[in-house]
């Protein structure tokens, strides 16, 4: 019975800036209840933390287990992404090629998850692409760690949100088939402008600020507010992911500020409504209690969300390493279990089964070690691939000294020819040369900044010298080469 109990219950975790969303929710054979709700405020230091989540965690009675939880989504990089293939294992390895390109952190320093949004023109296909720094997620498993507890899955609160989305509507008449409908999720100094699409997350996009400023100075905010909102439907067009957006839903925080709401409706000229999360929510009233203080201040969405959808989060940001350790470790438990009750069954049989126990371990033994192959085969393709870059940036011509002699040999005047051209790839280029004057010189470093070619361009000395009857002038400049 205290088996059955334990994979039952489910305990979900927001870490945000300044606030602990806690929740606990029990599983039976009619669904998912929320039984029990807790929201900490802390100073956001790792001391103070480790302490409010201990705290909080003992409250609810939760000491040991799994827990599930989600990064905040002004924490991840999100990017649209049109892949020529409709084959999910290829749109897998052009997902993970495109990784170094869509942020500046290297491959080892990210942890990404993607989301397959459905066709775009012939063979491609719409990704969603999620990236998160590893070090955020290392922090959080640890976090977890040091208080016994282990972390099941790590989502995306976007996508939580929109699970409690579906669960409040879920009896309702559904929009129109080609319909964008846009859910801004409104939380203390946080907003997440999130685009549905038939019926499905689409785009999600961060405003950096929420009902806290909102509340400071209405005036000021509000405007910057209805700007970013604006701003998120013309960058959500430009993905080509569906037509204009014909809605909006915000959650119950936008009532509360005076006139905001009507100054929303205005100001984006669409229908605005106010979407009650807690409509079709199995909760139990100690659940409710908890959380009616914070319903006007803070976003709850994503919190409840995650507690009442049965499904495996689509962007799961838990480290592949730990998902395949868990596998493994998974499958040998498996294989104990099953050893111990056929030995218990079939005492005659012990020598099969201790042979199939056997197999059953050099298996997972086997497929640790394919592992640990798998991770140094990437680590020589990343290898390659650093070595293929470099080799393609100096081929690149625009850097090349022929290129840099063709940029000099249109513009240099007949009162000025060249003694020496120094050109440091993909640098600079240091000329010293001869003139009839002065004033030649300065007219010539004037028409070099006038180059897409070079930059900064600097005189490091210009010398008269006799020559013969004549007074000439030497010089020379140092001229950057633009990036």
């Amino acid at each position: 019975m205290f088996f059955y109990k334990s994979k039952n219950k489910i305990v979900s975790v927001e870490v945000g800036i300044d606030y602990l969303k806690i929740g606990k929710a029990q599983q039976s054979l009619t669904g998912r209840e929320i039984t029990e709700f807790s929201v900490k405020k802390f100073v956001s230091s790792k001391e103070e933390l480790n302490k409010t989540l201990a705290a909080a965690l003992k409250e609810l009675d939760v000491t040991s287990g799994r827990v599930i939880t989600y990064i905040p989504r002004h924490l991840a990089t999100i990017r649209t992404l049109d892949l020529p293939s409709a084959d999910r294992d290829e749109i897998s390895d052009m997902v993970e090629l495109q990784v170094a390109a869509q942020t500046p952190y290297s491959k080892e320093e990210v942890i990404t998850n993607f989301k397959i949004l459905g066709p775009a023109k012939e063979g491609h296909t719409k990704v969603m692409l999620v990236l998160v720094r590893k070090s955020i997620i290392d922090e959080q498993i640890k976090l977890f760690q040091d208080l016994g507890l282990e972390v099941q899955s790590i989502g995306l609160s976007s996508e939580m949100a929109f699970k409690l989305y579906q669960q409040a509507l879920r009896n309702k008449p559904s929009h129109e088939k080609d319909a964008t409908l846009g859910f801004i999720d409104i939380d203390s100094n946080f907003t997440d402008f999130i685009f549905i699409y038939n019926n499905n997350l689409v785009f999600t996009r961060g405003i950096f600020f929420g009902v806290d400023n909102l509340l400071a100075d209405l005036e000021i905010w509000k405007e910057k507010f209805i700007a970013q909102v604006k701003n998120s439907i013309e960058v959500y067009q430009l993905q080509g992911l569906g037509q204009g957006v014909n809605e909006i839903i915000v959650t119950r925080p936008a009532t509360k500020i005076e006139g905001f709401l009507e100054y929303l409706k205005d100001g984006l000229s669409m229908p605005v409504k106010v979407i009650n999360i807690f409509e079709n929510a199995a909760m139990s009233n100690d659940a409710l209690r908890a959380a009616d203080p914070y319903l006007d201040t803070l976003s709850l969405s994503a919190s409840i969300g995650s507690l009442l959808s049965g499904d495996k989060p689509e962007i799961n940001l838990l480290p592949r390493q730990v998902q395949l350790r868990r596998k493994l470790e998974l499958r040998s438990k498996e294989v104990v279990l099953c050893g111990l009750l056929l030995v218990s069954i079939l005492m005659t049989a012990s020598g099969i089964l201790i042979e199939r126990i056997y197999n059953k371990v050099s298996l997972v033994k086997a497929l640790k070690q394919e592992a640990l192959k798998t991770n140094e085969e990437s680590g020589r393709v990343e290898k390659l691939r650093s070595k293929i870059d470099l080799i393609k940036w100096c081929l690149d011509e625009k850097y090349s000294s022929l290129n840099c002699l063709y940029q000099l040999y249109n513009v240099i005047p007949d009162e000025i020819y060249f003694t020496s051209i120094i050109h440091n790839f993909g640098e600079q280029t240091v000329l010293t040369g001869v003139s009839n004057d002065i004033s030649s010189v300065f007219k010539f470093v004037t028409t070099l900044e006038r180059l897409d070619f070079f930059e900064k361009i600097k005189t490091n000395y210009t010398t008269k010298k006799k020559r013969g009857d004549r007074e000439m002038v030497d010089f020379e400049l140092t001229c950057s080469i633009t990036k």
